[in-house]
């Protein structure tokens, strides 16, 4: 809506004329010669001397379709005194009347108070969605499965509550910690498997039996890898020495990947415990407790 065409002289600063797109009360839009600060008197350059005059009208008064949806105490349908119609009221009206005024559209929100308006809140983002409405009577985020990976939340309701917190210790200070005989026989493991599957490999193959052992261990240890990880898109030797020590090699990391993950698990579980007081005293008299409202 803020379109301005400028024509000028052979000089780029010598403006011939500016003109912007404005909306007429049919709405059509026209072309309109706006004045600029050429032919401007120094006192009211400011006051209408705007190269997009447009701005200061928001939307031009434009029929937005607004989505309702009654939800308690945010959006519900209240009686017009002296009426049988009723009217739709709450925190999201009070919004999008703010909008209205400050932006400069027009709205009508549908469904009308008496029309059925039980729809999910899935179907009110779809609505959204499909641009069949312009806005949604909502201050929550909406979505749709569709075009995003979660669904709509519901707003919260609050209440006068109260209760008891406490602040537990963090379950990462408890994690049980790899003991350094662990990490050592595992290194020792690595180093081991890979010069023994260097022996088996380079008598098994004429070929690598002139090969320093530093050349090949990468490829030795991508063997390992793959088999583990890859169900044996690597080629193995087809020697029972070869398949063996794969064997127990795929057998200690399972075991140790299954003992270190019931571990976590383990950990991570919260444990009901019950309070170790029942009245009101007892838990001031702690200190560990604290209570709010």
């Amino acid at each position: 809506d803020n379109v301005a065409i400028v024509t000028i002289g052979q000089n780029k600063m010598d403006i011939r004329g500016v003109h912007s797109l404005m909306w007429r009360p049919n709405r059509t839009r026209e072309l309109e010669t706006i004045k600029t600060v050429h032919s401007c008197q120094p006192t009211i350059k400011k006051e209408i001397c705007q190269l997009f005059p447009n701005i200061k009208f928001g939307l031009n008064g434009r029929w937005l379709l607004v989505l309702a949806k009654e939800w308690l105490l945010h959006l519900y349908k209240e009686p017009v005194p002296g009426s049988a119609e009723t009217k739709y009221v709450g925190f999201y009206m009070d919004v999008v009347h703010l909008l209205a005024r400050s932006l400069n559209f027009t709205f009508e929100v549908v469904p009308k108070t008496g029309e059925d308006d039980r729809m999910s809140w899935r179907d009110f983002s779809h609505q959204i969605a499909s641009s069949s409405v312009d806005l949604g009577a909502t201050t929550f985020p909406i979505s749709t499965s569709a075009y995003y990976n979660h669904t709509v939340s519901f707003p919260l309701l609050c209440t006068n509550i109260s209760g008891v917190y406490m602040n537990p210790e963090g379950r990462s200070s408890s994690f049980p910690k790899i003991k350094n005989h662990v990490i050592i026989s595992v290194i020792s493991t690595c180093f081991g498997k890979a010069s023994v599957g260097s022996f088996i490999l380079k008598n098994l193959f004429s070929d690598l039996r002139g090969v320093q052992i530093y050349e090949y261990f990468i490829d030795i240890t991508f063997r390992f890898i793959g088999t583990l990880v890859n169900q044996n898109s690597f080629q193995i030797p087809y020697a029972n020495s070869a398949r063996i020590l794969l064997w127990f090699w795929n057998m200690m990391v399972l075991v140790m990947s299954a003992t270190l993950t019931g571990t976590l698990i383990a950990n991570l579980v919260g444990k009901g415990e019950t309070l170790p007081f029942t009245t009101f005293e007892e838990m001031m008299a702690r200190g560990d407790y604290q209570w709010s409202c």
